[in-house]
């Protein structure tokens, strides 16, 4: 199932590299559309995304095909071409809710074309109908990709209590979303499946104070504006990047030829990079792939006119070519870490960002192999992903980080000692702040995950861990054992908000209700100066147990929902 999976993905990038080859092809000629390809081949992020099984792809390829699409029509309108811009932009709705940007692409690009035409007002009417059947056909694909169900369960088993408790503990203490009104409205309405509408309620509440980023060396709460434009800088080849940044001179040079298809290179691309920017939801460069396919275009229709000029001009866009096959390459098999030259290659990205633009869990084998070679001494081991680090046969002890570590029923986490010995490697992706501000004694995996020697302070980590072991203890029924990890954790880390809810639990169980109340308060006060984003989402768990310390949640702007 698997392998059929990533090769739909993988047909779904063949595709789209033909198209952008096609584009190209179509407006500055055939060596263009070789330019492209090549391109395309030998870009890292869209060659990483091609092979997983996510729907960044998708996203991306029906965002450039609705945009291409609306360009070929408003040049010569037809019934066929405003169907593939409808279905194109279908593709790019259903794959992620970020893909109904298209829509406001695609009508940018179209009323460019109205505007410029004579007889305003006829031209202004067409291109609403053309709106709206753009919009119609992109939603009846929408419902297609859902099965023409309305209900996100089967049977028709009413779902939204759930999606109500889902949505309304990410939104805890975020304030207002019309973005997010609006979706559970027309979930509701029946105007998209129910699971659309609150999917992108939940992406509009979880976009408002973003998550926690790592970025040039710093650790900020939220993300940050520069984020995208940075992580598209650092990750991009060095020869697309010089070939894209030609483009304005040639552009310039070759008005008569440029001005027209400048709109189609431009629109789509600001669009996106806008929205990008003006959202504190930074976790990845995968987020901005829809940019990638009117880069390489720019860029394959630079170096084509370069080409041209004379013979020094062709050589150096053949070495520019080249440069960026030999950068790829040499990070095989490692190209989800790629990093191009200009910021020290995969090996220095950790300093720059720590994401899902650096580590999935990818880097598992490299772990195994690095053991092989280090066979003596203590090893500790903080993976990220989903991937069993058993199962690749990693015998480092494993700290309680990955999303596959969860204990089995009526098992506990093992305790963690406040300073471990030896070596510790550590998951670039991994949530471990006291190892952002350190500089690793060793990089392996591509840069994915660092290597650290000596003797190492875990606290905050042992911290989570026994407040982890308190709630399992209450779920056996061990209410005082319970108590004693609860201490323990608020002991190592009092400024932890789910220590605090972690003792007011135990001692509520226990039969200490006043305890009990004053606890949850001191949980709620903490959650609420925490300067983690992810630490002010606790408040949801708290509020959602307010008869324990006497108080009442704020249910007015859920009930609303």
């Amino acid at each position: 199932m698997h392998l059929w999976s990533r090769t739909a993905v993988s047909v779904v990038a063949l595709c789209l590299a033909l198209l952008v080859g096609a584009a190209a092809r179509e407006l500055f000629g055939d060596l263009a559309g070789l330019i492209a390809l090549w391109l395309f081949a030998f870009e890292p992020n869209l060659l990483v995304h091609g092979s997983l099984v996510t729907t960044d792809l998708a996203v991306c390829g029906g965002y450039f095909a609705a945009a291409y699409g609306a360009f070929r029509h408003a040049a010569a309108p037809s019934a066929w071409r405003l169907l593939s811009v409808s279905l194109a932009c279908g593709v790019a709705v259903g794959s992620k809710h970020s893909g109904l940007l298209v829509l406001p692409s695609v009508a940018a690009l179209l009323a460019l074309s109205a505007w410029k035409e004579r007889g305003r007002a006829r031209a202004w009417a067409r291109l609403a109908a053309e709106l709206v059947a753009v919009t119609v056909v992109a939603f009846l694909v929408l419902w297609a990709d859902y099965g023409f169900r309305r209900s996100a369960l089967p049977g028709g088993v009413a779902a939204e209590p759930a999606f109500r408790a889902l949505v309304g503990q990410v939104a805890a203490g975020k304030g207002e979303s019309r973005l997010a009104d609006a979706a559970i409205g027309a979930a509701r309405a029946g105007l998209v499946p129910e699971a659309y509408g609150w999917g992108l309620a939940y992406v509009a509440y979880d976009a408002i104070d973003g998550r926690p980023v790592w970025l040039l060396g710093q650790a900020h709460p939220t993300g940050q504006w520069y984020y995208f434009p940075l992580v598209i800088l650092v990750k991009t080849p060095l020869p697309l990047l010089l070939l894209a940044a030609a483009a304005a001179p040639v552009a310039r040079r070759r008005r008569d030829e440029w001005q027209g298809l400048l709109p189609f290179l431009l629109v789509p691309t600001a669009l996106w990079l806008a929205v990008s920017v003006a959202t504190p939801l930074n976790i990845g460069v995968r987020h901005a792939l829809p940019v990638f396919p009117f880069l390489i275009v720019a860029a394959a229709g630079a170096g084509a006119a370069l080409a041209r000029w004379n013979g020094a001009a062709r050589a150096l866009v053949g070495l520019l070519l080249m440069a960026q096959a030999v950068s790829v390459l040499r990070s095989e098999p490692h190209l989800l870490g790629y990093a191009n030259e200009a910021f020290g290659g995969s090996a220095r990205l950790h300093g720059l960002v720590r994401d899902s633009s650096a580590d999935w869990g990818q880097g598992l084998k490299a772990v195994r192999a690095w053991e092989l070679g280090h066979p003596s001494g203590p090893c500790w081991f903080a993976p990220y992903g989903t991937g069993d680090p058993v199962y690749y046969g990693i015998s480092c002890r494993l700290l309680p980080i990955g999303f596959s570590l969860s204990p089995a029923p009526g098992t506990l986490l093992d305790p963690l000692p406040e300073m471990l010995e030896g070596t510790l490697l550590v998951s670039v992706g991994c949530p471990l702040r006291p190892f952002w501000a350190r500089e690793p004694d060793e990089v392996i995996a591509g840069g994915s995950v660092l290597v650290f020697r000596g003797r190492t302070d875990v606290r905050r980590l042992a911290a989570s861990v026994a407040w982890q072991r308190a709630l399992q203890l209450l779920s056996l029924g061990r209410p005082e054992d319970a108590l004693t990890e609860a201490r323990k954790s608020l002991a190592l880390d009092p400024g932890d908000p789910r220590a605090h809810l972690a003792l007011a639990r135990a001692q509520a169980r226990a039969g200490s209700q006043d305890e009990a109340r004053r606890a949850y308060a001191r949980a709620r006060a903490v959650a609420l100066g925490a300067d983690e984003v992810y630490l002010k989402g606790v408040r949801s768990a708290i509020d959602s147990e307010p008869e324990a310390w006497g108080a009442s949640p704020d249910p007015e702007r859920l009930s609303r929902r």
